[in-house]
């Protein structure tokens, strides 16, 4: 040994590098295995290491998996119900407010009209209201071909809005002469007719006026 240099110390038997102590188990499990456990790859980094975590994980996957089903249920289109064709061909006048069509019996949507067998009083002049306000639907569809579009049934009987060969809106112009009235239990959609008709005392109006809950009284009493 030169003189004046310390002597080198002697060998420990310990490598230069040694793992860090956090990558190994309790197990003494080998590096490479401990390695991999602290730090996993691909998809298994992100799964849970705890019975808590799977809980968790658990009530996440059936929270979204619902909250799709929901939002799919919500998000498809509904299926339109079935669409009722509509009733057209040649009328036959029953009264004021009913025609055959087709082999269906149509009642005009929401109008009234006497029975064809009334008869009202216009002073000390009697006449039969009901045939007059079958005539006047008569002449507005003749035996032409009406247009009906179904709006919903009532004991076989078809409630329908009906439209004549030239596209007239036939309870409308029924109504607007005076020989129908709007059934306003129903609908006031001919209200602004009646009330023309009214002021004007067209039709039924012309004097002693009955309402529709009392003519098919006063026919029934007729009857007997």
């Amino acid at each position: 040994m030169p003189p004046g240099k310390p002597p080198s110390k002697p060998p420990t038997g310990k490598a230069g590098a040694l793992p860090d102590a956090a990558l190994l188990d309790d197990d003494g499990a080998e590096d490479g295995e401990a390695a991999v456990a602290a730090n996993p790859t691909g998809f298994r980094r992100f799964l849970p290491t705890s019975p808590l975590g799977w809980a968790i994980a658990a009530s996440v996957v059936v929270a979204l998996i619902s909250g799709a089903t929901t939002a799919a249920i919500f998000l498809t289109p509904a299926k339109a119900p079935p669409s009722v064709a509509n009733i057209v061909g040649p009328a036959q006048v029953i009264n004021g407010r009913t025609l055959v069509v087709a082999g269906r019996t149509i009642r005009l949507q929401a109008i009234d009209a006497p029975p064809a067998t009334l008869v009202c009083r216009d002073g000390n002049w009697e006449y039969k209201c009901g045939a007059d306000s079958r005539k006047a639907l008569e002449q507005l569809v003749g035996s032409r071909p009406v247009d009906c579009e179904p709006v919903h049934t009532d004991d076989g009987v078809v409630h329908a809005l009906c439209h004549s060969e030239q596209g007239i809106d036939v309870a409308a112009a029924l109504v607007s002469s005076g020989w129908a009235v709007a059934d306003l239990r129903r609908s006031s959609r001919y209200f602004p007719q009646q009330t023309k008709a009214q002021d004007e005392g067209l039709g039924l109006w012309r004097n002693n006026f009955a309402y529709p809950e009392q003519w098919r009284l006063v026919a029934r009493e007729t009857a007997k």
